[in-house]
C-alpha cells in the first residue's frame, strides 16, 4: 500500500488570495481511466482544460483546493497543489469572500455524473444535489448553474467579473 504525499506542501508562487484554477492534465500518478477521461473531456469540450477548482492561499501560506472529483465529490484538499500543473486566475475580493460559505453549504455533494450527459445529449439532465468540477467553480464564483458549464464559460465570467471589479476601483 502506498501513501499519498502532497506534491507541494509549502513551495508555491501564488500570493495570498482566492483563485479559479484550471488544469490541463490528469493528476500526477492518476490511473489510466482518469488520464483517458481527462483527454475525452478536453476533446469533447474542445478545451485546453479537463478539471477545475477554487484555490485559497492564506496569509500564512496554507493552501486549500476546493474541487469536485469523480471519486470524492466536492471536497477540500489542503497543501496538495502544484502550481506548474494549473492555470490560476485571481478572483475579485467580493467573490473570494463568499467562497468559504458556498463551499460549506455544498461540501460533501457527490459528483454529478448525470449532468455530464448534457455534453452529449441535446437537453440538460442534472442532479441538483451533485456537482461536477466546473459546476462547483461556477457556484463558487456566484454564477447561475444552468446549462453546460465549461472552462471557457468560467474564463469568460472571470474576465467579466475582473472588468467589473476594475471599473469599481
Amino acid at each position: 500500500m502506498t501513501t499519498h504525499t502532497p506534491a507541494h506542501t509549502t513551495t508555491h508562487t501564488l500570493p495570498t488570495g482566492t483563485y479559479l484554477v484550471l488544469r490541463r492534465t490528469a493528476a500526477t500518478g492518476a490511473p489510466l481511466w482518469q488520464r483517458v477521461a481527462c483527454a475525452l473531456i478536453r476533446w469533447r469540450l474542445v478545451s485546453a482544460y479537463c478539471h477545475g477548482g477554487i484555490l485559497q492561499v492564506t496569509p500564512s501560506g496554507k493552501l486549500h483546493l476546493w474541487h469536485a472529483t469523480g471519486t470524492r465529490g466536492l471536497h477540500c484538499v489542503d497543501d496538495d497543489f502544484d502550481p506548474a500543473k494549473w492555470h490560476a486566475h485571481p478572483l475579485p475580493q467580493a467573490t473570494a469572500q463568499a467562497v468559504p460559505s458556498r463551499f460549506a453549504a455544498n461540501a460533501g455533494a457527490g459528483y454529478d455524473w448525470l449532468s455530464l450527459l448534457a455534453f452529449v445529449l441535446p437537453w440538460r439532465v442534472s442532479d441538483r444535489k451533485r456537482l461536477y468540477c466546473f459546476e462547483w467553480c461556477a457556484l463558487a464564483m456566484g454564477l447561475p448553474v444552468a446549462g453546460r458549464i465549461t472552462p471557457e464559460l468560467l474564463l469568460a465570467a472571470y474576465a467579466m467579473k475582473g472588468e467589473h471589479h476594475a471599473r469599481q476601483n
